[in-house]
């Protein structure tokens, strides 16, 4: 390193201010609405939804999950079927499908913990 890259360009010290106050101002904002904030609902049994709507949710994705399935196998025969020249589009649509159905599949678990979680603990 040279003593030049060592140095405190204005241009910098600038930047560095500015980052600065926008923290400090940030920081203040803050502290500002502390009172506020301690007079709000906490996120809790307030916000909870009704076990049936966490059911009814429950049965949508578990329709959801079963279609996708569905959607996985007919896209894996169509790669299987498809000609050489098209295969790569058809790997990408089936993956595309899969981690779909892996998005659905982690919510639905989602969903059955927070079902037998509420089961437990009323």
């Amino acid at each position: 390193m040279n003593k030049k890259e060592n140095k405190l360009t204005a241009l910098r010290a600038e930047y560095l201010t500015e980052r600065l106050v926008a923290q400090i101002s940030a920081i203040q904002r803050e502290i500002s609405t502390t009172k506020i904030r301690k007079g709000e609902i906490k996120h809790s049994s307030h916000f909870r939804k009704p076990i049936n709507v966490l059911y009814q949710e429950l049965a949508q994705h578990q329709e959801w999950a079963r279609r996708l399935r569905e959607m996985v196998l007919d896209k894996q025969r169509a790669l299987d079927s498809s000609p050489s020249f098209a295969r790569a589009e058809a790997q990408k649509v089936l993956l595309a499908t899969e981690q779909r159905l892996a998005r659905c599949e982690a919510a639905l678990l989602k969903l059955e913990n927070q079902i037998t979680y509420r089961e437990k603990h009323q």
